[in-house]
């Protein structure tokens, strides 16, 4: 078995983004407040409200929140900007890869992901990347031969829903699950090693051997009752002969939680 590990971190959000953003911090000049301005602050401080814990916690305190970017606290409890949904599914959702927004980063920096590759035939043994084609964006591992691939996703411990759109091709696996769940896809195309989809919504069908580039407008799969740390796993393969031009692959393309 091979192994590989990705831990996407702030550091990676703070330079390398998928969808070139610049995120870089803003330069911007301080100053140094007086002592009757700076006890004016602590005594403001003691009256603003903790940040929310996350963004079903902002949904709870003002009902009428919008979509948008909020600060919620991350897994060390220092505040961190994310997406917020607070329309889809009864609304409180925290955007952990490809937010709307695009001025935030493509990944959250407590989103840590992993791979597990399985050496069968095959030449081409893929490490998961971030990728963004045509519209079609998210975190895709691809695998040829008799291999197969693993994807998992860590999700925070406080999570108790969970929502997403993932493509998966595969000729013997073809798996989503969260927690000790199976979760069950939504559509196949008749492609020659199918794609199976999970999402709700317009599905355009590739061509042979093409479930990479579909493109889709979809509503996330919704996944409720889920307690406890949990982890969403994506497994294909293997995927086919050595001779031919087949292979098996993951993408998963949104992931929110609640």
């Amino acid at each position: 078995m091979k192994y590989f590990a990705i831990i996407i971190a702030l550091a990676l959000c703070a330079c390398a983004d998928p969808h070139g953003r610049d995120l870089e911090d803003a330069d911007v000049d301080g100053f140094e407040p007086d002592a009757d301005e700076a006890d004016g602050d602590a005594a403001d401080s003691d009256l603003t409200p903790p940040v929310p814990a996350s963004c079903l916690e902002q949904l709870e305190r003002v009902p009428v929140s919008q979509s948008g970017v909020y600060e919620v606290a991350g897994a060390d409890g220092e505040p961190v900007q994310v997406y917020c949904d607070m329309e889809t599914h009864g609304g409180g959702w925290m955007a952990l890869l490809n937010p709307p927004d695009i001025r935030l980063p493509a990944v959250h920096p407590d989103l840590v992901i992993a791979s597990e590759v399985s050496p069968g035939a095959g030449p081409c043994l893929g490490e998961p990347a971030l990728f963004d084609d045509g519209g079609w964006t998210g975190v895709a591992a691809y695998v040829c031969g008799r291999d197969s691939v693993e994807l998992s996703f860590e999700l925070p411990s406080h999570v108790t829903d969970v929502m997403f759109v993932a493509t998966v091709q595969g000729e013997e696996t073809h798996a989503v699950r969260v927690g000790d769940a199976d979760i069950l896809p939504d559509a196949e195309t008749g492609a020659a090693m199918g794609c199976w989809y999970w999402g709700d919504g317009e599905l355009v069908y590739p061509e042979e051997n093409e479930c990479w580039s579909t493109s889709r407008s979809a509503t996330p799969r919704l996944v409720s009752g889920v307690d406890g740390e949990l982890v969403l796993t994506i497994s294909a393969g293997p995927a086919c002969a050595p001779d031919c031009s087949y292979g098996a692959g993951v993408n998963l393309s949104r992931l929110f939680v609640r």
